[in-house]
């Protein structure tokens, strides 16, 4: 092949490629030796900044940006409550332009990207140096950042569905987490705030996921979600839709920097979701995560003192605040973790402090909850957990008088008149939880070698007072509906799984202490008599669906019952 002495500028397409030093011949020397076409046809890249193009862009970006806040702006103060998709589409769609030119819609765009790509890194780092100059940052400040987020509320879950499951909830949940105003939230249902309101999306999903696990849902609504989610299961159905509420909330990274309420109950609800389907890593974490968001906004703090809130949110933070107190320490003796962030500070008279009545019982059963809990403190909750032991092996913080004590404390926690107004739902939860702390004091007091023989003069100081527990417990659950046991989901289940469980491995360990009781107790009912019963109501317990009946009849096996 004949060669020529011309010369290019640049190395050839094929030798650029292949990343080897080329002569820069037409043809190049290294096309000759491998019978390669020789074209120099590839463009040249510039160098330098490319200040037009980046005028362009920094302009292109302010206008979208001012398009946007315009007209969110007019929606969400316009009086008229219908949002149309067209609307809600211009308003959370990303502007043509990110930070990276990842967002590119139509033909002109794409070729700006084009141009962008081939300037190479000083335009990449001329256009961040203009992205984070005053000007562009003062823009995209102008609007929420969740107006500019890709994440948008899940299709599958329609209006019709938030709605049916939010009634659920109230006519569920409202006398024991009252934390919620019914008439807000269903306005902003309605309004479909969910649809432009990450925050308050994530909100709602997380109390529609609380609410499948917990509650008895319509059928209807059951399977819609079947369908659409592609899942027969319930829980699998509540895990997707926690899933879609971590990804809405989060969607906007910097929403720990000025939480609201709504924030801290989308955690507090993932961590009832998650406990629920026994996810319990993940609950402690929501849990943890919700504590600090209260944190973060003066929660510990006294919000009745707050002249600059309402009386409406004084309610909410204060019903917030201490049912995280009240979570917190039940599921540390739940689950052994070892210490506690929360305060328990009991009102002296809640009812002064609201004048409506729905408001005052809801208070009122609170503040005996907290009273009721305020017994489980950090030196407990070590205990409890095995990390209170001093180098002698030996604990000094738990004595006979201190758990003489402690007991007394949970037993005057709240008066028999005091829970008559309450209803059956508020009844149940804090009658039950009152014997459950009874048995969990008395497994602790018979970790620590507190029992000095089967009676004692101090009924709470015996072996034997696991069984008046017992048989005090499925007392209550008698005389109260299955509805109220199961509107508080697995949490009530697993307490009184604990305490039939604790009579079990007693009679297992000390077998000769049924003999001794048959002579000595004169009652209708023998303990395992009292053990079936609490098998009965297991399997009633939502036909036997859910991880503590087959527990239970393992550990009956062990006393061949």
């Amino acid at each position: 092949m004949k060669t020529t002495s011309e010369h290019a500028s640049k190395a050839c397409d094929q030798c650029s490629f292949r990343k080897v030093k080329c002569n820069r011949g037409k043809p190049c020397e290294k096309c000759i030796a491998f019978s390669f076409e020789c074209s120099y046809n590839k463009p040249r890249r510039k160098r330098g900044h490319t200040g037009k193009r980046i005028g362009e862009i920094r302009s292109s970006l302010r206008s979208n940006i001012a398009n946007s806040l315009q007209l969110s702006t007019e929606v969400l103060q316009s009086g008229d409550n219908s949002v149309t998709s067209e609307s809600l589409d211009k308003i959370v769609s990303p502007p043509p332009y990110s930070l990276t030119g990842a967002t590119l819609e139509d033909e002109t765009n794409q070729e700006l990207h084009s141009d962008l790509h081939s300037a190479g890194a000083n335009t990449t780092e001329a256009l961040a140096e203009t992205a984070l100059s005053t000007t562009a940052t003062s823009s995209l400040s102008m609007i929420p950042f969740q107006l500019l987020s890709t994440v948008k509320w899940p299709s599958i879950i329609s209006s019709g569905i938030v709605e049916s499951i939010a009634f659920t909830y109230f006519a569920s949940f409202s006398n024991f987490l009252p934390f919620i105003d019914q008439e807000d939230f269903i306005v902003r249902i309605r309004h479909q705030e969910y649809l432009y309101n990450n925050n308050f999306g994530a909100l709602v999903l997380s109390l529609c996921a609380f609410t499948l696990v917990v509650a008895i849902v319509k059928e209807d609504t059951i399977n819609t979600l079947k369908d659409k989610v592609n899942s027969h299961d319930r829980l699998a159905i509540a895990k997707a839709i926690m899933s879609m509420a971590v990804s809405l909330r989060e969607s906007d990274m910097q929403f720990p920097e000025s939480p609201s309420p709504d924030d801290i109950l989308t955690s507090y609800f993932l961590f009832c979701g998650y406990y629920g389907c026994q996810l319990h890593h993940s609950a402690w974490f929501r849990l943890q995560e919700a504590i600090s968001l209260a944190e973060i906004i003066g929660l510990h703090k006294c919000p009745t003192n707050d002249e600059s809130l309402s009386t409406a949110e004084s309610y909410q933070r204060i019903t917030i605040y201490w049912i995280l107190a009240v979570t917190e320490r039940a599921y540390a003796l739940q689950r052994y973790h070892s210490f506690l962030r929360t305060v328990t500070v009991v009102t002296s008279k809640p009812s002064l402090l609201f004048t409506r009545n729905y408001i005052k019982n809801s208070l009122v059963g609170l503040n005996h909850m907290v009273n009721l809990y305020s017994v489980v403190d950090i030196n407990v909750v070590e205990c409890w957990s095995g990390t209170c032991t001093s180098s002698n092996r030996a604990c000094h913080r738990l004595t006979r008088e201190r758990a003489k004590e402690m007991h007394r404390r949970i037993s005057d926690a709240y008066n028999a008149e005091d829970v008559e107004t309450f209803s059956e739902i508020q009844r149940a939860d804090l009658s039950i939880s009152q014997q459950w702390l009874h048995n969990r004091l008395w497994q602790l007091c018979l970790s620590h070698n507190l029992f000095s023989d089967y009676t004692s003069e101090d009924r709470e100081l015996s072996l034997s007072y696991v069984f008046d527990i017992a048989r005090d417990t499925i007392d209550l659950c008698k005389s109260l509906s299955m509805k109220s046991l199961e509107v508080h989901g697995i949490g009530l289940t697993e307490k009184l799984y604990d305490i039939a469980s604790s009579v079990i491995r007693l009679l297992t360990y000390y077998p000769w202490l049924e003999d001794l009781r048959k002579k000595n107790e004169k009652t209708e009912l023998s303990d395992r008599e009292i053990l079936h019963q609490y098998v009965a109501i297991m399997a009633t317990w939502r036909g036997g669906q859910h991880p503590y009946l087959m527990p239970l009849l393992q550990d009956m096996t062990t006393l061949r019952i």
